[in-house]
């Protein structure tokens, strides 16, 4: 992906860690069109369900609803 160097060295800082419903928005992400980008952690790879990913999508909706465009 465009920001994938971002993405790590967010993760190397610590900023970005993937835990379940962490939200992280980024501003202006290098090589992409949009303004913000919201990331949203669902947990280690291995214990994935399709049901943490509902739940990371409605976290997402709560956090952007009301935000400006």
């Amino acid at each position: 992906a465009a920001c994938d160097a971002t993405l790590a060295e967010l993760a190397a800082s610590g900023e970005l860690k993937g835990k379940p419903l962490e939200l992280t928005l980024l501003h202006q992400p290098a090589g992409l069109a949009a303004k913000r980008l919201l990331t949203a952690g669902v947990g280690k790879s291995e214990a994935f369900k399709p049901a943490d990913a509902r739940k990371a999508v409605g976290a997402a909706i709560r956090s952007l609803k009301g935000k400006a465009k």
